[in-house]
């Protein structure tokens, strides 16, 4: 939500008031009743619910979809994060900078009231629209909520995502066909990459960083992100359908396809790798780190497909302190000696992958 700051102090309000005050750390509580409140039963079903947001992405948002001197929250308006540890809290707050407010909001377990200063309220929903409506102050900046930084198409519901047929699993989960449905008729069949079990805060952010990668690459031979599913476990990230499957299981078929189509891999490959270099992201380039048969995936008409970006880093080069977690049959000479990456890298592990294909 877009903030401001200033105005006249909080006017009273009575109706659906509760008279009884809970002190919470020398602060009164008073309980509004959920009728007055107003909001939606779960918070998860709100439009501003974004789910789990890296900082990074909840600034590209902020810098993109509101104009200055608009501000936002983290928890309780445009952007709501999952629970965080106390320490996590204390880290935000002091990385918290003036063009961007981080309101965190509190519980009170002796009340099982959700509030920010003065008013307390059994759902967090509740909360955010009773401020935004009665036009009350957040922190003691005398902070306003004004507006909703709503989600994205790409930020999906859960409700919307059927899983019908495993495809696979990899390093954080499972593979699916499925269906995406959007509104009452239209479906679409997708390609659905969850993740299993309770992943850690780094792990989760980058997944999202992946995401956030792959949401940005429009090319044919270039696996499309459609959408993620991040409001509740597990996580999911909906990609396009490659009915192909992969490269590596399409040639170790037998009897395996022709020359002409192993050529057409490799030629897409090349198409894919090259977009990716130059022209991946505005005037960045973007080294892949992991091109192998096995992350290459055919569509229609035998069209090869680049996907699975989880190690893959915007930039000309890349240097790491270890090589851990990484292909190493895959790494090209000055990655193992120096633990550098760059496009030119990948062109090493693509020729290993034209060997696999061939």
């Amino acid at each position: 939500m877009s903030l401001e700051r200033g105005g006249s102090k909080t006017a009273a309000v009575t109706k659906g008031r509760d008279t009884r005050m809970y002190p919470e750390k020398k602060i009164q509580i008073t309980k509004i009743r959920d009728s007055e409140a107003g909001g939606l039963p779960s918070v998860k079903n709100e439009d501003f619910f974004h789910g789990f947001m890296p900082r990074e992405q909840e600034q590209y948002i902020i810098s993109v979809r509101v104009k200055p001197p608009a501000e936002d929250i983290s928890k309780g308006s445009g952007v709501v994060l999952t629970t965080k540890t106390d320490e996590e809290i204390a880290a935000e707050k002091r990385r918290a900078e003036e063009e961007m407010r981080h309101v965190f909001i509190k519980y009170s377990r002796r009340a099982k009231l959700y509030y920010v200063r003065l008013y307390g309220f059994k759902l967090v929903s509740g909360l955010i629209e009773y401020h935004k409506r009665h036009k009350i102050p957040i922190d003691e900046e005398k902070t306003i909520i004004k507006r909703a930084i709503k989600k994205a198409d790409w930020q999906l519901n859960h409700e919307q995502i059927i899983k019908t047929k495993r495809l696979g699993s990899g390093a954080f989960g499972d593979v699916y066909k499925g269906v995406l449905r959007s509104g009452l008729i239209d479906k679409r069949e997708v390609a659905i990459k969850t993740i299993n079990g309770s992943i850690s805060a780094e792990e989760n952010e980058k997944l999202f960083q992946e995401a956030m990668l792959m949401k940005t690459l429009i090319h044919q031979n270039v696996i499309q992100l459609i959408g993620v599913a991040s409001n509740e476990e597990p996580v999911m990230i909906v990609m396009e359908l490659a009915p192909g499957g992969a490269v590596l299981d399409a040639v170790q078929a037998k009897p395996g396809p022709t020359t002409y189509i192993r050529i057409k891999y490799c030629h897409g490959a090349a198409q894919g790798l090259t977009y990716l270099s130059g022209k991946g992201v505005s005037h960045f380039q973007i080294i892949h780190r992991d091109i192998a048969a096995r992350n290459t995936l055919i569509g229609k008409g035998n069209t090869a497909k680049i996907s699975d970006f989880g190690l893959s880093v915007l930039g000309v080069q890349k240097k790491e302190k270890t090589l851990k977690k990484v292909p190493v049959r895959y790494l090209a000479p000055e990655t193992l000696q120096t633990r550098s990456y760059s496009t030119k890298t990948d062109v090493w592990t693509f020729g290993i992958f034209m060997w696999e294909v061939s």
